[in-house]
This record gives structure tokens, sequence and C-alpha cells, in this order.
């Protein structure tokens, strides 16, 4: 019994946590937008943070933010992305480096 009560626990748990990092993420890609959208002068209306936020929040303006990540979504884009060398590649690049000397 004891063990079917904690793992409800932390069922419940996992899901608090990505509910909670989904109003994260959401919040940070509303800051950067507001932001982005404040250099160009594109928020015509001048809105406050706060009040920009709520707007976002309940769902109002911009549904894009919490349907992706960014807003285009083009070849050009997402080909620059970071790609990490293989672990493989960079031992090769220290032991080359370690010959040299």
């Amino acid at each position: 019994m004891h063990q079917a009560i904690t793992i409800l626990k932390m069922k419940n748990m996992k899901r608090a946590y990505r509910r909670y990092k989904k109003e994260v993420h959401l919040k940070r890609r509303a800051k950067n937008y507001y932001a982005y959208a404040n250099t160009l002068s594109i928020n015509r209306e001048s809105k406050c943070w706060a009040d920009y936020y709520d707007e976002i929040k309940s769902g109002e303006s911009a549904v894009w933010m919490r349907h992706t990540g960014k807003v285009c979504s083009c070849w050009y884009c997402s080909y620059y992305k970071y790609k990490r060398p293989t672990s493989e590649f960079v031992r090769n690049i220290i032991n080359e480096q370690l010959y040299d000397i």
C-alpha cells in the first residue's frame, strides 16, 4: 500500500514539474518576443510586460508561442543548428595535438 502511494506522488510530481516547465518556456518565449518587438517598434500599443504576458497566458494573442519554440521553421532557419562533434573526433584532435608536442 505504501509503495502505491509513493508511486502516485511521484507521478503527480512529474506532471506538476512538466506543467511548471511548460509555463517557464512560455514565459521565456514571451519575454524574448516582447523585447524583440520593443526594439523594432512592432508593439505599437505600448503595453507593459504584465499586460502583455496576461494576454498570452489567457490565449488571446500570440497562440504560436504555446505550440512551437520558434516562429519560423524554414530550411534556412533550421539549418544553422549547433551540431556537437562526436567524441571520437574530439579524441583524435587531442591526440594529434599531443603528438605535436
